[in-house]
């Protein structure tokens, strides 16, 4: 065999042996593990309410929402401390993992 068809083979070996544990070394050796998925606080709600001058009746409620798929849809606005994410399942050649995303 040449020494030119013979250094192209060891290339392509060398680059199908990296295309497969470059992946495998960054899912199980690198990445960290995904995050805790995100979940909703409880609202509290304050409400002050003047009988007179001297008296003040504070009442307090927390409540959790579930809101209906339909329910989100629609212009958002969004506050300082707002957080929002997604979580997706992926396969890279043949290894199994979860990317999250956040901001």
């Amino acid at each position: 065999m040449k020494p030119l068809v013979r250094k192209i083979l060891a290339a392509i070996a060398v680059l199908a042996v990296g295309a497969v544990t470059g992946p495998w070394v960054y899912i199980n050796l690198i990445k960290d593990q995904a995050p805790e998925a995100l979940t909703l606080e409880p609202t509290t709600t304050t409400t002050s309410i003047g009988v007179d001058s001297s008296t003040t009746v504070v009442a307090e409620s927390t409540t959790t929402t579930v809101l209906a798929t339909s329910a989100v849809e629609g212009e958002w606005v969004t506050a300082s401390d707002s957080i929002v994410g997604y979580r997706v399942k992926e396969t890279i050649v043949g290894q199994k993992t979860e990317g999250v995303g956040r901001t």
